[in-house]
């Protein structure tokens, strides 16, 4: 067994770091590690190197992090290749030079010496020489490249938890194995992060996000009413109607996403988009997307028991679990009448030229409805029903309830059958959503719009959704429609479908192992829609990046790789023969991961309790109501009566007071 002399750059790094002095550590006993490749043995020694109780809270990490470099720095000692040593060479003496030429630089601006200026880049990268400086760029670039090596032979297993590789042979290994009492589960990607591909388009309005009083402009109130009647097709056929990716560009007020079609990156749990849109899209398919269900037939999971965490949500007296919370909840419904309703109502602001109310626009019949029927923020689908105010003419009309959500005896309207003859509710949604004999409203492909009222410091709005690839379908076709592991194996080679990693390919479109079906390459989120080569290329690289950022202690993994052996052929792997050393080192990598997981799990688990409690304060403040039907949500009433002459004249339910009446002053 051959003893080895750790390099100037390391050895002075780890005298620093442990206070030794720079005399020559394979002189001392006791073998601290040992480094194999093939058959040949290379020990490190030093009986001192590492004195846990003198180094306090950050000996675990120090210690990692010296035993991966020694790792690193043999790695290309023994199997780089000599090209590639002499081009990492060059990029540290290159980085060296950028720096004396800075501090050159700095001296003449400020009129101090070059000396004085070095050692302060010197002390700014904790290292005492010039030779240390440039050992420390010299592990910089060998780290990166290793690093990059590993991610480009693992980042599919990285995916999708599959087994490690080194160079081309593939181990027996797990990438995400775990030290032994670790108490982490990682399952990939795909299925800790659970992303998914949506397109929107987006109404913005001009509101001020009160929950229950907003008020939008006669030009927002018919934007809104004639975007959901073109996504109903109104006036078309079921051939003429136009693609929601075609209505999205022509229509979305998201410019970035409308030059897509409406389509938008990969959306995750880590993904900043607003609770109401993100949460809103993981509630619907958690818990009411029946076609994805957890039904034995494989089309999903246990994937999606971690969409809705088992975090408690406190409210008032009341504690749910957000489960619990969300599926009390429901769905709430936007009827396609309500739509008709704000086109006939959009412009009336007075009452044959008298003001109603002093002219008070939280009475305009336009603002009632849409505070009624739009501005609720749990995540909603479209139905084909009527609303009073568009039978109503007179005083006639009952206090509406103000929640829409669908629960039974609450309104949602009455089904309309003109509605209902529209291309877009003719597509039975029964087997997606129960809806009582209702079909939602579904663009083009078949797939149900969902609408999220956004309520964002940065502008006001509703986002009208399609799901092009749920995170809880394993296997699905062109439009995303979900299907079973056998339906998928006797297609995969003839028709377009895909898997989940097969969606989500690190590849571009026209790279070697791009996904194909026969002669045709796939559709994919790459290639989702058609995109000039450097788009493609884009694509595939910020998803290999959210792929390999994913997991913050991914280094934890790469490091015990080289521990387990399996590199032993190909790059060699370090044994740690110190008990101490080594139970150390365990005990940091596994807290290094339970601390990622739980930061990950407060962070998700922190935004669903904020949205429940924003939701539920929500709806508490939209319920309050007097005896007439009045409260802080305006009754439909009024709405119903604004034009009549006891409005004109300030008399009966307009009276001052009254249900519809303002208080003079």
């Amino acid at each position: 067994m051959k003893k080895s002399k750790l390099s100037i750059g390391l050895m002075a790094l780890i005298t620093a770091t442990f206070g030794l002095s720079a005399c020559d550590v394979t002189a001392k006993e006791g073998v601290v590690l040992t480094f194999k490749k093939g058959g040949t043995e290379t020990s490190f020694t030093a009986q001192d190197l590492f004195d846990y109780k003198a180094q306090g809270t950050g000996a675990a990490s120090t210690a990692f992090e010296k035993i991966y470099e020694v790792l690193v720095r043999n790695y290309f000692e023994k199997s780089a290749s000599d090209g590639l040593k002499a081009e990492i060479r060059r990029s540290a003496t290159n980085e060296v030079n950028t720096l004396k030429q800075q501090a050159q630089d700095s001296s003449s601006t400020k009129g101090t010496t070059y000396a004085a200026e070095w050692e302060a880049i010197l002390k700014s990268n904790n290292v005492k020489s010039t030779d240390e400086l440039y050992s420390l760029k010299e592990y910089d670039e060998q780290k990166k490249t290793f690093e990059s090596d590993y991610y480009k032979n693992n980042l599919e297993g990285i995916r999708d938890g599959g087994k490690e590789k080194i160079g081309t042979r593939e181990t027996n290994r797990d990438i995400f194995s775990n030290v032994e009492g670790t108490g982490v589960d990682n399952k990939g990607y795909l299925k800790e992060k659970i992303p998914y591909h949506v397109s929107h388009l987006l109404v913005k309005l001009d509101g001020d996000g009160s929950a229950y009083q907003d008020k939008i402009s006669k030009d927002n109130a018919k934007k809104l009413g004639n975007v959901i009647a073109k996504l109903a097709g109104e006036g078309k056929d079921a051939d003429t109607r136009g693609t929601f990716e075609q209505l999205a560009n022509d229509l979305s007020e998201d410019s970035s996403s409308a030059a897509e079609y409406g389509a938008l990156d990969v959306m995750d749990k880590d993904t900043s988009f607003v609770p109401e849109f993100k949460l809103g899209v993981y509630a619907y398919e958690a818990l009411y997307n029946k076609k994805t269900a957890a039904d034995g037939t494989g089309y999903r999971g246990s994937n999606s028991e971690t969409l809705l965490p088992e975090a408690d949500v406190t409210y008032g007296n009341s504690s749910k679990t957000v489960r619990e919370y969300f599926t009390n909840k429901g769905i709430g419904v936007m009827p396609y009448g309500a739509a008709k309703a704000l086109l006939r109502s959009a412009e009336i602001e007075n009452n044959n030229g008298i003001t109603v109310n002093d002219g008070n626009a939280a009475f305009y019949p336009r603002n009632i409805l849409f505070n009624k029927y739009f501005n609720h923020r749990n995540v909603c689908v479209i139905v084909p029903t009527e609303v009073p105010y568009n039978t109503l003419t007179d005083e006639k009309g009952v206090a509406e309830t103000p929640a829409t959500i669908l629960k039974g005896s609450e309104d949602k309207g009455t089904l309309s059958a003109t509605y209902s003859a529209l291309p877009g509710f003719q597509k039975d949604t029964s087997d997606v959503l129960d809806l009582g004999g209702m079909n939602a409203l579904t663009d083009s492909k078949g797939r149900i719009i969902l609408a999220a009222r956004a309520n964002s410091s940065g502008y006001q709005g509703i986002h009208f959704i399609v799901i092009n690839r749920s995170g809880l379908d394993e296997f699905a076709d062109v439009n995303g429609a979900a299907m079973a592991k056998n339906d998928y194996d006797g297609k995969k080679s003839t028709d377009n479908v895909t898997s989940l990693s097969e969606y989500y390919t690190i590849e571009a479109a026209g790279d070697k192992n791009f996904p194909v079906y026969g002669q045709k390459e796939k559709t994919t989120y790459n290639n989702f829609l058609k995109k000039t080569s450097s788009n493609l290329i884009n694509r595939r690289d910020t998803l290999r990046n959210t792929i390999k950022g994913y997991n913050d202690s991914m280094s934890t993994y790469i490091f015990e790789s080289l521990l387990s052996g399996n590199a032993t052929d190909e790059i060699g792997s370090i044994e740690i023969n110190d008990p101490s050393l080594k139970e150390l080192i365990k005990s940091y990598i596994s807290t290094q991961r339970q601390k990622a997981v739980k930061t990950d799990n407060d962070s998700f688990n922190k935004d669903w309790t904020s949205f429940a409690e924003a939701l539920d304060y929500t709806d508490k403040v939209r319920a309050i109501s007097d005896d007439d039907g009045m409260g802080y949500l305006i009754s439909e009433t009024c709405a119903i009566g604004y034009k009549s002459n006891a409005a004109k004249d300030g008399t009966g339910k307009w009276a001052p007071g009254s249900a519809c009446g303002i208080e003079k002053k």
